[in-house]
């Protein structure tokens, strides 16, 4: 007779919010007994080393960090981590990887305002081999993506663990702000989007992380569902918007209260046919 299987070890998540100087970016520290795997740097250095004490004050090994997108706020202050960590393995989907190697120093010149706050090297994770990580025999699946928009792609993968039900978001997901939609300027842009978030939606996850978040906000499905319905209306509005300032008021009075007031003037913007870089 066979032995019984040793059951796995329970894991824990921890998420910091950046404020506003930090884009209000996500990161999530996934704990096992002895191991962690972060999930996303921080945009800067004072927001990254909040990060790193958090690390350092759980007691265990950081084996792993994952960038999910190839957005500066996931990775251009990762300096802090390395230091503090030299032994972790930095990783990202291969299109996410080759996007911040091709854009790092580009990148760091377009912040150089952030003055002391911007790091002074960029950490460029490798190649993800396959569609999957693990911690202490948990697997952590990379899902989304546009496989037919490879600049959308890595701006909707996010990660998926089965047993814990829980969605870590990226870029996908937002709460409390107005998203990045700067990304999918166009309705089928959009609607590709959409189509990854009620894939999602069908997990029925437990715990859902977004890429960005005000503070106190949801860690739940309801995450999926307000993103959905800014998508839906933002393109609905944008349809007879007669420019790009009328969309934003649109969206205003649609959504009052709601920071990540530059997302919403970019995303306007493309939207209507105006060129924005946003990456």
């Amino acid at each position: 007779m066979s032995p019984p299987p040793v059951p796995t070890p329970a894991l824990s998540y921890a998420v910091h919010t950046a404020g506003g100087p930090g884009l209000h970016k996500t990161s999530v520290m996934v704990m096992g007994e002895r191991d962690v795997l972060l999930v996303d740097g921080q945009f800067t250095l004072a927001e990254q080393h909040r990060v790193v004490a958090g690390l350092l004050d759980s007691g265990r090994r950081l084996t792993t960090v994952f960038v999910g997108t190839p957005d500066p706020d996931c990775w251009l202050g990762l300096e802090v981590v390395r230091d503090a960590f030299p032994g972790a393995r930095f990783v990202a989907p291969p299109g996410t990887a080759d996007r911040i190697a091709a854009g790092a120093e580009r990148h760091r010149a377009a912040w150089r305002n952030l003055g002391a706050n911007l790091a002074g090297s960029v950490v460029v994770p490798e190649p993800l081999a396959g569609s999957a990580l693990e911690l202490e025999g948990r697997v952590f699946e990379v899902r989304g993506g546009v496989p037919s928009d490879p600049e959308l792609t890595p701006r909707t993968q996010y990660l998926w663990q089965p047993e814990d039900r829980a969605l870590i978001g990226g870029a996908p997901l937002s709460a409390g702000l107005h998203p990045w939609t700067a990304a999918a300027p166009s309705p089928a842009a959009r609607a590709a989007w959409d189509a990854v978030l009620a894939e999602a939606e069908t997990l029925d996850a437990a715990f859902v992380v977004p890429g960005h978040r005000a503070p106190d906000t949801a860690t739940d499905p309801s995450v999926i569902a307000f993103t959905r319905a800014y998508l839906a209306a933002f393109g609905e509005e944008a349809e007879r918007a007669r420019d790009a300032d009328a969309l934003k008021e649109a969206m205003l009075r649609r959504f009052p209260g709601l920071d990540g007031l530059l997302g919403l003037d970019l995303g306007a913007r493309a939207a209507v046919g105006v060129p924005v870089r946003t990456g």
